[in-house]
């Protein structure tokens, strides 16, 4: 076998990761849900998901299976329904910090697909970060919106509808001003509040806001992290805007740079036809 071209591609890969060193956007925590673990489509999710970033790796309650997503592997979750919100039976959680030394300047971000359209009034909670006052939640709200809900403070109102049964990039990025709600690439809500340090504790395919198992998530979750940014925030260092290889080299760039822990695949990668459609 030639080494050359895989020592050229290490070579490579080091040399990206090197310029990606100085990028203004840097991830504290990542859970690849399934591709760390080898999850297998149809069998049932690990009891642990590793952070393969930071030290908070997060249990499972219930028994959700692995899904293809695109051309990666996601966690189905399939919740009950209650009259108002969903009840959280199937979740990874976490009683960590996630460690946000610029409480000013971070985010929240997952890749995800509904596949059934939430009740009105039903919340499915993505991502959420803390609890009490002083949580962050990537959710849906009001009948199937995205939105962003500052524990029981604040919440942004029919931002933008959920895409059924399409891959979807979210973000939830706090600025001095307040958080802003970011879909597909494109900014389309935000609220302002005072900057503040987020509470311990990771709830990842549900999210309470408060107390409670309430606002579980229906569908699959095939990414999520936990980021801090310097200078202007850029929707085109999160996990949206990603390119994927289109050459030959780029191929195997991209193969060697995920042998070497150093890639990930995009967001087009995972849904062909939705990926046209995005704005960037």
């Amino acid at each position: 076998m030639n080494s050359c071209p895989l020592l050229l591609t290490g070579a490579l890969c080091l040399a990206l990761s090197a310029s990606s060193a100085s990028a203004a956007l840097t991830v504290l925590h990542s859970w690849s849900m399934g591709d760390e673990e080898n999850g297998v489509p149809g069998q049932t999710a690990a009891a642990t998901l590793v952070d393969t970033v930071g030290n908070l790796d997060l249990s499972l309650t219930g028994t959700p299976v692995y899904e293809t997503l695109g051309g990666g592997t996601g966690v189905k979750f399939n919740n009950q329904n209650s009259a108002h919100n969903v009840l959280a039976t199937e979740y990874y959680s976490g009683t960590g910090d996630v460690g946000v030394t610029n409480t000013a300047q971070w985010g929240i971000e997952a890749i995800v697909r509904i596949d059934v359209l939430p009740s009105p009034n039903q919340e499915l909670g993505v991502l959420e970060i803390g609890g009490g006052q002083d949580g962050i939640l990537l959710e849906t709200f009001g009948g199937g919106a995205w939105a962003i809900h500052r524990s029981n403070v604040a919440i942004t109102n029919g931002a933008n509808p959920v895409a059924v049964g399409q891959t979807q990039h979210l973000a939830a990025v706090r600025d001095a001003a307040g958080w802003q709600l970011w879909v597909d690439g494109v900014q389309v809500t935000s609220f302002g509040t005072a900057a503040y340090d987020p509470a311990p504790g990771i709830r990842l395919g549900a999210g309470s806001v408060g107390s409670g198992d309430f606002r579980a998530f229906n569908g699959v979750i095939s990414e999520a992290r936990v980021f801090e940014y310097t200078g202007g925030f850029n929707i085109n260092e999160t996990l949206y805007a990603v390119p994927e290889p289109s050459t030959a080299s780029g191929l195997i760039l991209a193969a060697g740079c995920l042998l070497m822990g150093r890639g990930r695949r995009s967001l087009a990668s995972r849904n062909p036809g939705h990926a046209s459609g995005m704005e960037g």
